[in-house]
């Protein structure tokens, strides 16, 4: 499920580092950028939700299923 999470988040959250080494670290701690102003509240909390890096904590995939973001999407 965590690189489900990673896979929604790829273009909402940023996260950067100085080398290939220091951004798996980053990833691995959940240490992304602020997340843009543009973001809606739900939008941001979906992502904070999503990058729980504890596994007992983060979303189950019914949570991410039935998350009001992601409810909120028309299907593609």
């Amino acid at each position: 499920l965590w690189s489900y999470h990673l896979c929604i988040v790829d273009r909402l959250a940023t996260f950067r580092g100085t080398s290939e080494k220091d951004l798996f670290s980053k990833i691995s701690k959940g240490a992304y950028q602020k997340l843009p102003d543009h973001l809606d509240f739900d939008t941001k909390k979906f992502i904070e939700k999503m990058l729980v890096v504890d596994p007992n904590r983060r979303l189950k995939a019914a949570e991410v299923n039935a998350d009001r973001w992601l409810m909120s999407k028309k299907p593609i």
